[in-house]
């Protein structure tokens, strides 16, 4: 093999290294930008979970307040029965 050979090939690989480069360059900026989407859904998608979730405890909460609520009537209309009973019962 002469030297215009070996320096065609020198040369060719040369080109076709860059061509790699450039190659590899692309897909490193693309992987970085997939891998910050990802990140960006994923906190999405976290602040949405939380939202929804606080949201549920906040419908919770109205519940307990609720039954809180009506444990209250439930207790005073007990009293009531309770008192109207002991005056039949002294009535007696």
């Amino acid at each position: 093999m002469n030297t215009a050979e070996k320096e065609q090939i020198i040369e060719k690989l040369r080109i076709e290294n860059r061509g790699l480069q450039e190659r590899i360059r692309l897909l490193d900026k693309s992987l970085r930008q997939k891998r910050e989407s990802l990140l960006q859904n994923y906190e999405k998608s976290r602040q949405k979970k939380s939202a929804e979730l606080e949201k549920e405890i906040e419908e919770q909460n109205k519940t307990i307040e609720q039954l809180d609520n009506q444990i209250r009537e439930l207790e005073a209309k007990k009293q009531d029965l309770l008192r109207e009973l002991e005056r039949y019962s002294s009535d007696k």
